[in-house]
C-alpha cells in the first residue's frame, strides 16, 4: 500500500531483500527528484515513509417549528467537505504503480479527490 512502512529505498550498499528493502536506490531516486526540481521546477515529493491523508468535515442543521397546528416551518443545512489523497491505480501500467521490490512512487504520483456537498432547503 502506498505510504505504507512496507517497502522502502535500498541505502548505500544495502541490498534488496526482496521483504521490505527495494531494489530502487535511495541515491538514485534522490538523483532522479533532484533532476525533476531543477530542470521542471516539479517537486515530486517523498519516495517512502509517507502517508495519503483523508480529510472529511460535516455539518448537519435541522430546526422544525410547528407554528401552529396548520404552520410549520422547517430549515434544513448540510455541508461536507472531504478530500483524500489517493494513489495512482494500476490500470494500464505493465509493471504497476505501486510500492513493490523493483520500484518505489515518489508521494505525489497520486491525485486528489475533492467532494463538496452544500444543501440549504427552507420550507413553510
Amino acid at each position: 500500500m502506498p505510504g505504507s512502512a512496507t517497502w522502502r529505498a535500498a541505502k548505500t550498499r544495502e541490498a534488496s531483500d526482496g521483504v521490505s528493502i527495494s531494489k530502487a536506490r535511495a541515491d538514485t531516486l534522490d538523483m532522479l527528484k533532484t533532476f525533476l526540481i531543477s530542470k521542471y521546477n516539479y517537486d515530486p515529493g517523498t519516495y517512502d515513509n509517507y502517508n495519503y491523508a483523508t480529510e472529511s468535515k460535516k455539518a448537519t442543521v435541522r430546526l422544525d417549528w410547528n407554528i401552529n397546528q396548520q404552520n410549520t416551518f422547517t430549515i434544513k443545512y448540510y455541508y461536507l467537505n472531504s478530500f483524500r489523497n489517493v494513489a495512482a491505480g494500476n490500470s494500464g501500467a505493465q509493471v504497476g504503480r505501486q510500492p513493490i521490490v523493483t520500484g518505489l512512487p515518489f508521494s505525489s504520483s497520486g491525485y486528489i479527490e475533492l467532494i463538496v456537498i452544500l444543501i440549504f432547503l427552507l420550507q413553510n
